[in-house]
């Protein structure tokens, strides 16, 4: 029954009713009610594929982790397709300037087992040596998992250190005394800086031009007129200021600053200066062309623990390079072994000179000797010989310089270490009367 007052709306209903039921296809109804369906069927579709697209991804996701857990490093492998595209992507809504390439976290794993590495430093170890396994320069390399820096710490191969079995050894003669095995140099290295090593790249001398000259790295100008030692020929090298070093053979025997006058210090100098021009353009390269380079010289650089083909070698040093060039804009930390002055504390006679020798005779340059330790009394300096025990200061900050400091004071037996201000570039010897000869 209608209940319209209106009996022409009462039929117009009974109308559309009757022409559903019998088909009509022209009927408003009838019209009315196919638009419905295809609206219905249209929302079903979207619901049933953004079903299946979240359910695919819950599935993906899970591969994803399972892959990560169970193999580290293939899941690392896998992940790459995924990260890349999301960069691509991202680059659609960046300014037209190249962006900073973000850390590559291949080689935070071994990559025998995939395992990643603990702790906030991930550490390297770079050794030039020669065809007879004498090791000319050693650069301790730390990177800073928690705010992306580096720093280049160079080693004195001229130092000597306790080898596994116990014996004193130069760090420059345990490859050669070892046979061309890493268990001393990592183990005294290690002991320096108090840090593990992850990874040892060795180059031979006679490669090292080779490898420059590929990678393509940029020249250098010469700050001061020096003499310097090319370990390419064997002959001193005069270079003069404002010189540039295109070819690579001087570019290279300039940076080792070999048998120079505070050569490590000179080491630091150049490096703080070239090292960020260096990373600045390898890093302008596109990450598949430095690793195709790479690829080409992969034979002459060894690396250790030792990736499973040369294409996953240059990956990790790729990665490596890229890394540590992170924030080349803001300048390289490059520190050496600080200068050691050594103070008579006790007032024995030559105490300072005696122990003098003992530094040097395990190959530590002492660059000064010859003075007493001082206190300041009623505005006075004077000696202050009250130190019945030695105690061996450092002055910087930086943690490397700390472990390098802990290091001499086992190698002299001094029982007393302490942080003082004062010049970062020199650690100070006390000698007290534990340790003075008479």
């Amino acid at each position: 029954m209608c209940e319209n007052s209106d009996p022409s709306v009462c039929d117009k209903k009974s109308k559309n009713r009757d022409n559903l039921g019998t088909g009509n296809p022209d009927s408003e109804a009838a019209v009315g009610y196919r638009s419905f369906r295809r609206l219905a069927k249209k929302k079903k579709r979207k619901r049933r594929i953004l079903l299946i697209t979240v359910t695919v991804s819950i599935l993906a996701i899970a591969f994803l982790v399972f892959v990560s857990i169970q193999w580290p490093n293939f899941g690392h492998k896998l992940y790459q397709p995924f990260k890349w595209m999301g960069e691509k992507v991202s680059s659609l809504w960046t300014s037209d300037e190249k962006p900073i390439t973000p850390i590559d976290d291949i080689f935070f794993h071994n990559p025998i087992n995939g395992q990643e590495y603990e702790g906030r430093w991930i550490n390297t170890l770079s050794v030039i040596k020669d065809g007879e396994n004498k090791i000319h320069a050693l650069l301790y390399t730390s990177f800073d998992r928690e705010d992306n820096s580096t720093t280049f710490f160079w080693i004195p191969e001229g130092v000597k250190g306790k080898s596994s079995d116990g014996k004193d050894l130069t760090l420059a003669e345990s490859l050669r005394a070892s046979g061309g095995k890493l268990t001393n140099l990592r183990t005294m290295v290690e002991s320096m800086v108090g840090e593990k090593i992850h990874f040892i790249i060795i180059v031979d001398l006679a490669d090292l031009t080779s490898i420059a000259e590929r990678l393509m790295l940029p020249a250098m100008i010469v700050e001061n007129k020096v003499e310097v030692y090319n370990p390419f020929t064997g002959e001193e090298q005069k270079m003069y200021e404002g010189q540039n070093l295109k070819d690579k053979e001087s570019l290279l025997a300039y940076l080792l600053a070999e048998r120079e006058p505070n050569q490590y210090r000179a080491r630091v100098s150049r490096g703080s200066s070239y090292f960020p021009e260096m990373f600045k353009k390898l890093r302008e390269k596109d990450d598949e062309k430095v690793r195709e380079e790479l690829m080409e010289i992969s034979s002459m650089i060894s690396l250790t623990p030792s990736p499973k083909d040369d294409s996953e070698k240059a990956h990790y040093l790729t990665a490596m390079i890229n890394a540590w060039g992170h924030k080349a804009d803001e300048g390289i930390g490059c520190l050496s072994v600080p200068e050691i002055e050594i103070l008579n504390g006790c007032g024995t006679p030559g105490a300072g000179l005696q122990m003098k020798e003992r530094f040097e005779a395990k190959g530590f340059e002492v660059a000064e000797a010859g003075k007493n330790a001082k206190i300041l009394q009623d505005g006075r300096e004077v000696n202050d010989f009250s130190y019945d025990k030695s105690v061996i200061v450092f002055h910087s900050q930086e943690r490397l310089i700390e472990s390098y400091t802990r290091y001499l004071a086992v190698i002299f037996s001094i029982g007393r270490i302490e942080y003082r201000e004062g010049d970062p570039g020199k650690i100070t010897m006390i000698v007290g009367s534990d340790l003075a000869r008479p």
